[in-house]
């Protein structure tokens, strides 16, 4: 039976539990984000071992930064750079960053959450 999980974590749960995911064999399908319509961002993390499929999921603050999983999964080095660029989350220590320029976008971080406007 192939099971799919959502599993909500704090900032300080993610190397862990991706350090624990890569000493297991498990893949990085792919990784996202989007902003709420509390004006923060949720960031998924989708990993596939077997058939099982665990998606990692983290919600923060605009702005904020998280740690980089690249030293893991080199690839998610570019997700990383496209979340950055596009949403304004940053990601210490990455393996390539590309320091806002991986995507020449017309507005910056056009996903972001916006303030809210003043009445």
């Amino acid at each position: 039976m192939n099971d799919q999980r959502i599993i909500p974590l704090d900032v300080s749960e993610i190397l862990p539990l991706i350090q624990q995911c890569r000493g297991q064999n498990y893949r990085l399908v792919q990784m996202h984000a989007t902003t709420l319509a509390d004006g923060q961002v949720e960031i998924n993390w989708s990993l596939v071992l077997g058939g099982n499929l665990d998606t990692l999921r983290v919600v923060v603050p605009a702005g904020d930064m998280l740690p980089s999983i690249s030293t893991y999964y080199p690839a998610a080095a570019f997700y990383e750079n496209e979340i950055h660029d596009l949403f304004g989350i940053s990601f210490s220590a990455m393996s390539i960053d590309y320091e806002g320029n991986f995507y020449r976008l017309a507005e910056k971080k056009p996903f972001a959450p916006k303030p809210a406007k003043e009445n």
